[in-house]
């Protein structure tokens, strides 16, 4: 048997020379050759511009805290690649992995499956052999034509929908919503989080046209007010149809993970047939997903989250000027180069007493040049750092000669490189 390394040596070099194909065809074939594994279990679809990881999260202790088995799949991963599957709350271990690569590498082959087409499908098969009743599945990368989308899902839950890979999902949000409403089925329910009504609109027609059972969208379903934000937690009240006012808590941070819990909860309240309030709530404080607002550090203080976009890092507006109030931060932005990293600066500028802007660890990291054509045209003090170790260690000598808040935010790829050098290692 080939060594964990070696396995992972196998799979990048895959995603190296395949990169990312959005095609069900590889796909379907490769589930049909192996007896469609993915119809052992029922499933759960999520999409969205930002928040489906969180969302995914929270869905999936939701169902496990109701004593389901559950299966969760996420993309892509921070330190491990075996963060991606998850089965009953724990990582698909090196030799279950490595046994399922090797068993099936004539089918990955055969069929040419990219990197995250071969690791759903693993998923798929992992999931039937643990028995799962339910898999809570991540898209990838849009929806209509992501691997994931090869299940016929019992509900499909879109967050929110902003500019992304617009090279490949398009550049307007109506393109956008188009590919991720891909994932409504027939017969399914669908929940949707908030959401401008001529984009509600793509998804209600999709729902109309493929015969959805049911949509329910968050706004009218839930009304709901923050109560408290603060460096323990997020603390809201929200109310259902039937008015009674309930008080939840989450170990989470951010004015936009109530709306992420809150969509979790609704969907989880519409397919679980002995649906229990208390059990739901519970989970949803449980609910830690890393890298996602996170303070790593109390001294020197030290914030993490993965906002890889314009919109992403617009949500969590509101969540900063509650938490830091009028004080200025240190930051540190890492993005990727086909992000509108131009405006992101300026967005975050009005935060920073300091920006540093470093190229992730990424073969998809911007030109330093950019970066620095980015420094010149700020007016706040910046630095171009060639990078994140040297901008994180800039940072630091920053904040022992003047103590601020420090926040590095940019990308997951950002966030495993800040992992890595305070030997952070993430649970699941």
């Amino acid at each position: 048997m080939i060594s964990y390394v070696k396995f992972l040596k196998d799979i990048f070099k895959l995603h190296a020379s395949l990169g990312i194909k959005l095609n069900l065809d590889r796909m379907n074939a490769a589930l049909d050759a192996i007896n469609h594994p993915e119809k052992a279990f029922k499933s759960i679809l999520i999409a969205g511009t930002n928040g489906k990881g969180s969302t995914t999260a929270y869905v999936e202790r939701i169902f496990r805290y109701h004593g389901f088995k559950t299966g969760r799949l996420t993309s892509p991963h921070i330190i491990d690649y075996r963060e991606r599957i998850i089965a009953n709350g724990s990582r698909i271990s090196e030799e279950e992995i490595i046994a399922l690569y090797t068993e099936f590498k004539k089918i990955i082959e055969l069929y040419k499956l990219t990197f995250f087409e071969l690791t759903t499908l693993l998923a798929f098969i992992y999931f039937k052999r643990k028995e799962i009743d339910w898999a809570i599945l991540e898209i990838g990368l849009g929806g209509r034509l992501d691997a994931t989308n090869t299940v016929n899902p019992s509900g499909s839950i879109i967050t929110n929908i902003g500019i992304d890979h617009e090279k490949s999902l398009g550049n307007t949000l109506k393109k956008i919503a188009y590919e991720k409403a891909g994932i409504i089925k027939r017969d399914s329910k669908v929940f949707l989080g908030n959401m401008k009504p001529d984009i509600e609109t793509v998804f209600l027609e999709r729902a109309r046209d493929i015969f959805a059972d049911s949509l329910f969208i968050l706004n009218n379903e839930i009304s709901y007010e923050t109560t408290k934000i603060s460096m323990e937690g997020t603390e809201f009240s929200f109310s259902l149809k039937d008015d009674r006012k309930i008080n939840a808590k989450l170990k989470m941070i951010g004015y936009h993970q109530i709306t992420n819990a809150l969509l979790a909860l609704l969907a989880s309240s519409r397919l679980i047939e002995d649906f229990n309030m208390d059990k739901a709530l519970e989970a949803l404080h449980d609910t830690v997903w890393h890298a996602r607002f996170e303070r790593i550090s109390e001294k020197p203080e030290i914030w993490l989250d993965v906002g890889h976009n314009l919109h992403g890092i617009k949500e969590i507006d509101s969540t900063l000027k509650s938490i830091f109030k009028n004080t200025e931060l240190y930051i540190l932005l890492a993005a990727l180069r086909d992000k509108k990293i131009e405006n992101m600066v300026k967005h975050l500028q009005k935060y920073a007493a300091f920006i540093a802007l470093a190229p992730p660890e990424s073969d998809r990291a911007p030109d330093v040049e950019r970066l620095h054509n980015i420094s010149s045209k700020i007016g706040t003090e910046n630095m171009v750092c060639k990078n994140v170790t040297q901008a994180i260690i800039k940072l630091l000598k920053m904040n022992k000669e003047k103590e601020r808040p420090i926040l590095i935010i940019g990308s997951l790829f950002t966030a495993a490189e800040v992992y890595r050098y305070f030997k952070i290692k993430p649970d699941d």
